[in-house]
């Protein structure tokens, strides 16, 4: 798994947490979260790469 999955996998554990009112994150809800997101078989996230936007000076108005 990549830091990039591990870090939604933490992030949606949290807000799963928050929306349950629960204190504890458990095995259970890891692997409820990770089945949501296709991450049990440690080949896709499910998550869309972000793209990196290209510097295109010409849209900005700089003030010197």
């Amino acid at each position: 798994m990549n830091s990039r999955s591990l870090n939604l996998l933490c992030e949606r554990c949290l807000l799963s947490s928050v929306v349950d009112q629960r204190k504890v994150i458990g095995p259970a809800m890891v692997d409820g979260v990770a089945r949501e997101f296709d991450l049990g078989d440690n080949t896709t996230c499910g998550a869309l790469p972000v793209p990196v936007p290209s510097p295109n000076l010409d849209k900005f108005d700089f003030v010197k």
